[in-house]
């Protein structure tokens, strides 16, 4: 492999895990809780080994990647493809499910609240405006009403 393919590939790993942690956020996937009874890993961690289920396992990789990912592009690259691994794993083993996006959509909810607030800050300057000018024109048209009944009775 020509290291501009190795580059590419490289690319999209961390593409890939990139948008899984992006749509776990997002809640656009889930991790169905039968992950936790799917034992995989003994991890030695400070002398004792541990068994570790998919789910801890899965956040293990994407927290290491998160973690690490601001590195050298060679250690981006490797915590990207541990990640990669286990997260092909959990679509493997079916326990990446569809969400509902509800961050997605709370998301698009604030942007668009934001937008209407603007638009109402910008439709009361205005309605601001127009009340101002129209009590303007209401006192020129008074004033107009007084100065015909002027020229009226003087010109009797």
């Amino acid at each position: 492999m020509s290291n501009d393919e190795r580059h590419e590939y490289a690319k999209k790993i961390i593409e890939r895990v990139e948008k899984f942690i992006k749509q776990v956020r997002d809640m656009d996937i889930i991790i169905d809780q039968k992950a936790k009874n799917i034992p995989l890993i003994e991890i030695n961690i400070f002398g004792q080994s541990e068994r570790k289920s998919l789910s801890d396992a899965l956040a293990l990789m994407t927290q290491n990647y998160e973690l690490f990912k601001d590195k050298d592009s060679e250690t981006q690259y490797y915590f990207a493809w541990r990640a990669n691994d286990w997260i092909g794993k959990a679509y493997y083993y079916g326990i990446i499910k569809e969400g509902n996006g509800l961050i997605r959509k709370l998301e698009e909810c604030n942007s668009e609240r934001d937008e209407l607030r603007e638009k109402i800050e910008t439709i009361s300057t205005r309605n601001l405006q127009l009340e101002f000018e129209n009590h303007e024109l209401h006192a020129r048209l008074d004033q107009t009403d007084k100065m015909q009944k002027i020229f009226k009775e003087k010109n009797k």
